[in-house]
């Protein structure tokens, strides 16, 4: 198999201040900036800081006991408003023994 070249492109690093924290928590609500908000609140905030810094990754933390529907409103809404960095993680694994 091979893979098409991507030339011009250059690995970015990401900075602290390009990621935007967006918990998803189970009692269905969004949290950022350690403050619970509406879907609208959160994409409202996620959107101006975009708009000011094109490099955003929206960082999404989900419980996993979060509904599955309240994260993909999330991915979906930043991918309409044209926000493409996006990290989703879960609660790390403990190790195993």
């Amino acid at each position: 198999m091979q893979l098409p070249s991507i030339s011009g492109q250059t690995d970015k690093q990401v900075r602290k201040t390009d990621i935007r924290t967006v918990e998803v928590n189970p009692q269905g609500q969004y949290v950022l900036d350690r403050q619970r908000l509406s879907l609208d609140q959160v994409l409202r905030s996620l959107d101006q800081t975009h708009r000011g810094n094109p490099n955003l990754v929206v960082d999404i933390r989900a419980d996993k006991n979060a509904r599955v529907e309240l994260l993909t409103d999330l991915l979906d809404r930043c991918q309409q408003m044209g926000m493409n960095q996006i990290s989703v993680r879960g609660n790390p694994r403990p190790n195993s023994p």
